[in-house]
């Protein structure tokens, strides 16, 4: 018996539906360190299998259904949300870190009830899960053990059936008390439960997690539902691993730097870089459509900067040149002259030739009168 009402019917759920999975949470405090699991606390953890020594996020604090609820639920499962540093939620674990033990999330929870599984391996930035029947699913990750998020769109979110608990509860109590006997007369007929994975959420204002996602701000429970179905429909998205992403940086700013100090035609001066540039965001989004994830963020940042600083500098070198050389040739030259010739300093410094009129005249007797 729980200290609530509430708990004690959450109690009588769990030994009536096994397959009835609760939340835990988890979270690292400064200056805290994990304690001792209770027996009924580490008995739903796992062992995954992690050969490579991937940098797996370990937490020092974890929130367990508490009273007759935990000590009676069959199954838990992780709801802990990673969102990158700009705070868009892009990732997920398979599962989670406390101490020693591990701990499945909802996305793993859900596969393993569809798909059960012997063994999920981690290895070399991908996890590999063998089923029962002796098949094997590759998830692609990173070092850090999490995986990649297919986003789905905002039609496809917004499409995924969702119910009231009020409509549910309502139409068991018809059922109970004899109400109706036609399920087709409820307001939410049981049979559509049936044989489904249902995701137990709260999605009222100011009554949940708020997550945002690249196409908005959405409840928690949406992100999670976005898990379960890339883990269900294998949508899975392969990330390049950011050395990749280093080296096409730097080669596309070498290229730059060759065009820029050897290409004497301005205009491909200017434009070859920029093409050069746009075929990144291009191959970042046809990649992305065969489900391959290519950054571009740090070529996005790192060129723009480099190819007006290298043009800054280019061209005060060449001002100063052309103002050495007008210096000269105007104490010679016709001062028209020279800047036509100043137009192409290239051209100058090679040298050429031109046809021209001389006009040639001697003065008489001028060597008797020096």
């Amino acid at each position: 018996v729980g200290k609530t009402a509430e708990d004690k019917f959450l109690a009588l759920a769990n030994s009536a539906i096994p397959s009835l999975s609760h939340a835990i949470t988890f979270q690292n405090e400064i200056g805290e360190s994990m304690g001792d699991l209770k027996d009924f606390e580490k008995s739903h953890s796992f062992l995954p299998i992690i050969e490579d020594g991937s940098k797996i996020l370990s937490y020092n604090r974890m929130s367990f259904p508490a009273g007759s609820i935990g000590e009676t639920t069959k199954s838990v499962h992780s709801v802990t949300i990673h969102s990158d540093e700009d705070g868009v939620a892009r990732q997920f674990a398979l599962f989670a870190k406390a101490g020693s033990d591990y701990f499945p999330t909802l996305a793993l929870k859900a596969f393993g009830e569809m798909n059960p599984f012997d063994k999920l391996i981690l290895k070399n930035s991908f996890y590999s899960i063998q089923k029962k029947d002796g098949t094997f699913l590759e998830i692609p990750s990173n070092d850090k053990g999490f995986v990649r998020a297919y986003q789905y769109s905002k039609k496809q979110i917004e499409s995924v059936p969702r119910y009231s608990i009020s409509g549910v509860l309502e139409s068991k109590r018809k059922i109970d008390s004899g109400e109706i006997t036609n399920l087709s007369e409820l307001l939410i007929n049981p049979e559509v439960f049936k044989d489904k994975i249902v995701i137990i959420g709260t999605s009222a204002a100011a009554t949940h997690d708020e997550v945002v996602l690249p196409i908005g701000k959405y409840p928690g429970v949406m992100f999670q539902l976005v898990q379960v179905s890339n883990m269900l429909l294998g949508h899975f998205i392969l990330e390049i691993p950011d050395w990749i992403n280093f080296v096409f940086s730097f080669l596309l700013i070498a290229v730059t730097a060759f065009i820029l100090f050897y290409i004497h035609n301005n205009s491909l001066k200017i434009f070859s870089p920029i093409g050069l540039f746009l075929i990144f965001p291009v191959v970042s989004v046809t990649l992305f459509l065969f489900e391959i994830y290519f950054p571009i963020s740090s070529v996005l940042i790192s060129f723009p900067i480099f190819f007006i600083g290298m043009m800054g500098y280019l061209t005060f070198v060449e001002g100063a040149e052309k103002r050495k050389y007008s210096k000269i040739l105007g104490n010679m030259v016709d001062p028209s002259v020279v800047q036509e010739a100043l137009l192409d300093l290239d051209a100058l410094k090679k040298g050429g030739e031109k046809e021209i009129t001389a006009f040639f005249s001697d003065v008489a007797g001028f060597s008797t009168i020096s």
